[in-house]
């Protein structure tokens, strides 16, 4: 992720602000329905955000203080600090949303300016400096507040942050993809073009969409508003995390 740290921090605001907005959007019944995300409740997709608020404020004292600090311990206490935050009452995952992620963004903010660059871990093992960090609580916020909000979609997130979605997951799929991997050339109405490798079995084509569109696209969350070349079907992708 290549946005200065001046960019991501004010998004990592507005994100958090849009998601506390989400969460508060669901009745007490609203937690225990399926959220988007296959094996879900709302109630997981929260505890998810404010587990993830607690282990990114690990990688922001790792940073100032030089001692190894893992956002996780291993993937086995992630997954069950999210089906534990997950079993607390509706009105106790709506104050763990606010608290949560106020923790991490003051810790962002006082975060010294030489510190940004320390290296730190993410939790799929990648070494990032610090300043990846505001990015990172971006992604969670914004797509996942649009995971407990059906009735809005990825174009209710700002243009920006997307356009630095689509080059950051762009990125990453690739990087995770075996030489030789058929891509899709994606190509956003707005003169951006990026390729992503397509999942094992699926054909190489060319697509074309608006920003929105595109992002739901790479980000697993959606295939509508886009066009394919041909007559061409448009592939799947594999995992993106």
């Amino acid at each position: 992720m290549t946005e200065p740290v001046a960019t991501t921090l004010p998004w990592a605001r507005t994100g958090q602000q849009l998601f506390e907005r989400a969460v508060d959007g669901l009745s007490d019944a609203d937690f225990a329905a399926p959220s988007r995300l296959p094996g879900w409740t709302n109630a997981h997709v929260v505890a998810h955000v404010a587990a993830n608020a607690d282990a990114l404020g690990n990688l922001a004292s790792w940073a100032l203080t030089g001692v190894e600090t893992p956002m996780y311990s291993s993937p086995g206490q992630r997954n069950a600090d999210i089906e534990r935050l997950a079993q607390e009452s509706p009105t106790a995952l709506r104050s763990l949303t606010i608290e949560r992620g106020a923790v991490l963004l003051g810790r962002l903010r006082e975060l010294p300016d030489a510190d940004w660059q320390a290296p730190v871990r993410t939790a799929q093992g990648r070494e990032v400096p610090a300043s990846e960090v505001p990015w990172m609580r971006c992604r969670e916020v914004f797509i996942h507040a649009v995971d407990l909000a059906p009735e809005d979609e990825f174009s209710s997130l700002p243009t920006d942050f997307l356009a630095s979605l689509i080059a950051d997951i762009a990125a990453q799929r690739t990087a995770k993809a075996p030489d030789g991997a058929s891509r899709v050339a994606l190509s956003v109405d707005d003169g951006a073009v990026v390729t992503a490798p397509v999942a094992e079995g699926q054909t190489a084509a060319e697509v074309s969409g608006g920003v929105a569109a595109v992002a739901a696209y790479l980000a697993g969350r959606g295939t509508s508003g886009l066009r394919v070349a041909g007559d061409a079907a448009l592939p799947q992708l594999g995992p993106w995390l």
